[in-house]
């Protein structure tokens, strides 16, 4: 009876030696997927941080384009009064000369 009680045990044992063996398996499979996971992520944070740094030097970039657009756009605002002045000085200037012809 004792050597049943015995064997039983030692069955038992062998069993959970199995399995822990095959958690212990399954603990280190786990642990390398989230080893391989935790790599992907910060490959990822790298890439996010590289892209927001392009992005920082093309929005720099267009707010420069857009400075320089603005002070072209004044000028030729400026430079289309200067031309609106002239070609009315011109039309005075030709009005006066065909008034001086007539007399």
């Amino acid at each position: 009876m004792d050597e049943r009680e015995l064997a039983k045990t030692r069955e038992s044992m062998a069993r959970l030696d199995t399995d822990k063996e095959n958690l212990q398996g399954e603990v280190a499979i786990l642990r390398n997927q989230l080893s391989a996971f935790a790599t992907e992520l910060s490959n990822k944070r790298i890439n996010v941080s590289n892209m927001n740094k392009i992005l920082s030097d093309k929005m720099e970039r267009l707010e420069a384009a857009k400075k320089k657009y603005n002070a072209t756009k004044d000028r030729l605002g400026k430079e289309e009064n200067a031309q609106d002045n002239l070609e009315s000085a011109n039309k005075q200037a030709d009005g006066e000369f065909n008034e001086a012809q007539t007399m």
